[in-house]
């Protein structure tokens, strides 16, 4: 089920209905109930799995409280988590690679993991459920009983576009459910209108031209590869950071507050500021629940380095069972370092802190560091590797010449580029905006425009994953 589809919107519509309805008990289940509809709707018999990640995370969470300090129970719940994740996700990918070694030594190949449909946001629970496991064993309070902890793990805004919310943040919130301000209406609703906007009317007719250049691999000219490059960056912004907008929206009109995942990535001064800025949350988990746990900045330098690209690698394989993604992950983790390495040398440090008055420096680094993410949005996207290096090669020697048909998506991407730039940095104040009633009626109509008039059968690029 889709958020730009009928049906989504049914399903909200219902489920708001029926809270401005239903108190206290009443409210969470039917929340909950709305959270397995809508994950059931996808894969039935995959909600199997989803009450499997419930029961064993909320089991682990209750000896995690009895027995803080156990030696075994971080691993069983990593075991549990991970393992599940690693089959679904991961077994072909080991399968297909580790096939050609074992015929290369005379050995049956490797066939398992073949016609696994992966689940969908396997991978957004497993991490939500294994940082509540892990925050329960330091210190943080429970879940309360399985009801709550199960709708904590299935919220349905945030269920497959994140963000990956923390047990403090959200378990609160589910408790004790409260009716919605008029604020809260109007302010959700504004932002799931701009989360529809950027989602239909962007990043889906950005993705048409993107899946049309480069549904075989690179393209056959370096003009065409650049500028798919440009177009598939800002897809995946104003996809993904559209999606959450309308699951912070439809949260926020049920009563619930979810933190902010996206802060203008691309206005980033370096790869340690865009990580801040992009994916917040999951950002957060890699820091909180992997580098430091790997040992962070402690020790030596080079340990601190090791420990920024085994995070960073990991974190690219966490996206996709590809080698793409694990060397999108490899360019993070090696720009991050080198970032590093300048910040730990004093005579860099000051100069960098020099340069930062500078207007003119400011927005070169801005400009080097939307460029190293846009060349890793390529590895992203291809995950051949062959096929990216081709596509680089012909983007830097801008082979083929210049076909005319780009100009249009030219004219299309630096409007979309500058609207960004400009418009970002007063989204808050527009999403609060006090409209009148009829104002009200305008934006639901605006909604069904730009749901109708969006490219069918776009699914958001993180739907399944």
């Amino acid at each position: 089920m889709l958020y730009n589809s009928v049906e989504f919107l049914a399903l909200f519509s219902l489920t708001l209905l029926g809270a401005g309805h239903a108190k206290g008990i009443a409210r969470q289940r039917l929340l909950l109930i709305a959270s397995l509809v809508f994950y059931g709707s996808w894969s039935p018999a995959y909600l199997l799995l989803l009450i499997t990640l419930i029961l064993g995370n909320f089991l682990l969470g209750k000896w995690s409280q009895k027995r803080r300090g156990s030696s075994w129970l971080i691993p069983l719940a990593c075991g549990f988590n991970l393992g599940l994740l690693a089959w679904f996700k991961y077994a072909r990918f080991i399968s297909d690679n580790l096939s050609p070694l074992l015929e290369m030594i005379g050995l049956p190949s490797a066939d398992f993991g073949q016609g696994i449909v992966l689940p969908l946001a396997i991978s957004f629970i497993t991490f939500q459920g294994l940082a509540y496991v892990i925050d329960v064993s330091r210190g943080s309070v429970p879940a309360k009983n399985l009801e709550t902890f199960a709708l904590f793990l299935s919220f349905f805004p945030q269920l497959i576009a994140g963000p990956i919310v923390r047990s403090s943040e959200l378990l609160p919130q589910l408790e004790k459910p409260r009716d919605s301000t008029t604020d809260e209406l109007r302010s959700g609703l504004n932002l799931i209108l701009l989360g529809f906007l950027k989602k239909c009317l962007v990043a889906d007719h950005l993705g048409l031209f993107v899946d049309t250049t480069w549904s075989q691999g690179a393209a056959e000219t370096g003009a065409s590869n650049l500028v798919a490059a440009y177009a598939y960056t800002f897809q995946i912004y104003f996809d993904f950071s559209g999606y959450t907008d309308i699951g912070r929206g439809v949260a926020r009109m049920l009563g619930i507050h979810l933190p902010e995942n996206f802060d203008r990535p691309y206005m980033a001064l370096g790869i340690r500021d865009f990580w801040r800025r992009w994916h917040m949350s999951l950002s957060r988990w890699l820091r909180d629940y992997l580098f430091i746990s790997l040992g962070g900045s402690r020790g030596t330098s080079a340990k601190t380095y090791r420990n920024l690209l085994i995070t960073m690698v990991l974190g690219g394989l966490w996206h996709g069972a590809a080698w793409g993604f694990i060397l999108w992950g490899l360019l993070h983790g090696l720009a991050l370092t080198v970032e590093r390495w300048f910040h730990d040398q004093p005579v860099w440090r000051t100069r960098l802190a020099r340069y930062n008055h500078y207007r003119a420096y400011r927005v070169a680094v801005r400009l080097l560091t939307f460029h190293l993410v846009l060349v890793g949005w390529i590895l992203f996207r291809l995950v051949d590797g062959a096929q990216c290096l081709k596509a680089l090669r012909l983007m830097i020697r801008l082979e083929g010449g210049w076909p005319p048909n780009l100009t249009p998506t030219i004219i299309a991407i630096a409007a979309m580029a500058l609207i960004y730039f400009l418009t970002t940095s007063h989204r808050e104040t527009l999403i609060r905006q006090k409209l009148p009633k009829p104002m009200l009626v305008i934006v639901c109509l605006a909604i069904g425009f730009t749901i109708g008039f969006g490219p069918l059968h776009n699914p958001f690029i993180y739907f399944q994953f």
